[in-house]
């Protein structure tokens, strides 16, 4: 492709291909490089393939057979927002066989989170470095505007910084990240600006059955639904004893359920007893 000219959306941390079609060229002696604003990336070809200091570790060059066939791409792994530029695949130095913008955007974050009381959380925080390089990174957090104690954890990219906590409901409200790249910088919000933290009070369990155990009928006499299962009982006791033509009313109902209760003998010769 060339003087192709492409671009590159990609959210941070993810990965990108670079293309770069040098198939015409293919067996000419050349230089093959990639570049940003005039600094190597990469260089792949006129010498020993290398991936330059500053990008080691996360450009992955083609294979020797692919090199040797013109495919000239290479992945760029973990992107950072200060990866964001524009890059250049260079034959022998002069020639532009293609460019790429690349453009590292920020993940999908969620700006209204919900947990329950005690179970781990974590608040991500974007900052946007420039791309002049700094080892310097400030970072903190506030809730509802106050500073919070807790150090978040800054990432290897130095571009991210998670809060990791494990909340009651008085940790509920609106969660902000600040940051600086240098010292004399003025504070700068991290993205996302705010994140909504709503804790649920966890629920007590001591009550709740676990339904893999087996209850017992002490079990069920010490719960408050003992009155529906003596009312199964009850109904039990008298559909079983009727004989199938006698019709019930309101009025035999109450009385046998009432001798029922008293212990009247209802298995074996005992005939049932109906109130006229």
């Amino acid at each position: 492709m060339a003087g192709g000219e492409m671009s590159e959306g990609v959210d941070y941390g993810q990965s990108a291909v670079l293309q770069c079609d040098g198939s015409a060229l293919k067996g000419e002696d050349g230089s093959v490089s990639w570049e940003v604003m005039g600094v190597d990336v990469a260089i792949l070809q006129g010498e020993e393939p290398k991936v330059s200091e500053s990008f080691e570790g996360r450009v992955q060059l083609p294979s020797k057979e692919q090199l040797r066939e013109g495919s000239w791409s290479v992945v760029f792994r973990n992107l950072r927002f200060s990866d964001t530029n524009l890059y250049e695949c260079i034959w022998d130095g002069r020639k532009t066989l293609s460019t790429v913008w690349l453009q590292v955007e920020v993940p999908h974050v969620e700006h209204s989170i919900t947990v329950n009381e005690d179970t781990m959380v974590e608040l991500p925080c974007y900052c946007e470095h420039s791309r002049t390089p700094s080892d310097y990174l400030e970072v903190w957090w506030t809730r509802n505007g106050d500073l919070l104690p807790r150090s978040c954890t800054i990432g290897a990219n130095r571009e991210d910084c998670f809060l990791s906590i494990v909340p009651k409901v008085n940790d509920s409200g609106k969660y902000q990240c600040w940051y600086k790249t240098w010292r004399s910088d003025t504070a700068s919000p991290g993205i996302p600006e705010s994140i909504t933290l709503t804790v649920l009070e966890k629920i007590p369990t001591d009550n709740v059955l676990n339904p893999e155990e087996r209850t017992t009928r002490e079990d069920w006499v010490s719960m408050t639904l003992w009155p529906l299962i003596l009312q199964t009982e009850e109904t039990t006791v008298f559909k079983n004893t009727l004989e199938p033509d006698e019709r019930t009313t309101a009025e035999n109902w109450v009385p046998w359920t009432s001798q029922t209760m008293e212990g009247t003998e209802v298995e074996g010769s005992t005939q049932p007893m109906t109130a006229h």
